[in-house]
Formats: C-alpha cells, structure tokens, sequence
C-alpha cells in the first residue's frame, strides 16, 4: 500500500490526491518532521483496523456462533 502509492503518485500527484493514510503518516513524521500529526494519524490508522477487524471476526470468524 505504502510502494505503491510512491510508485504511481511521487512526483505526478495533484495536491497529493494519490496519498495514502501511511504515506501522510511518513510524510509528516519524517520528511515535514511534524511528529505530533504522524502520531495522531498513527493513532487513527490503529483504531480503524481494530475496528474492521473486530467487524471481520465478528462476522466470519472468532465471534461467529456455530449452528449445533
């Protein structure tokens, strides 16, 4: 998800419209060294997936009831 971004959109990108959530993250955090953003997109990245996992195994997996 990060290389490809880098690889479409490194220079050609218009107002970075093919900026991916981790590539915000590196490119605050460690080119404009703006570490407090990067921490909080950090932050928001975790929940999100915590979020769609916890949805995932609800539905397909760990939480699924099985039919006896």
């Amino acid at each position: 998800m990060f290389a490809q971004s880098y690889i479409f959109w490194l220079t050609n990108s218009p107002e970075d419209s093919g900026l991916t959530m981790v590539g915000y993250l590196y490119k605050q955090g460690f080119e404009q060294g703006n570490l407090n953003v990067a921490y909080a997109t950090g932050i928001v990245l975790v929940i999100i997936v915590f979020i769609l996992n916890v949805i995932q195994l609800k539905f397909f997996g760990l939480f699924r009831k099985e039919d006896a």
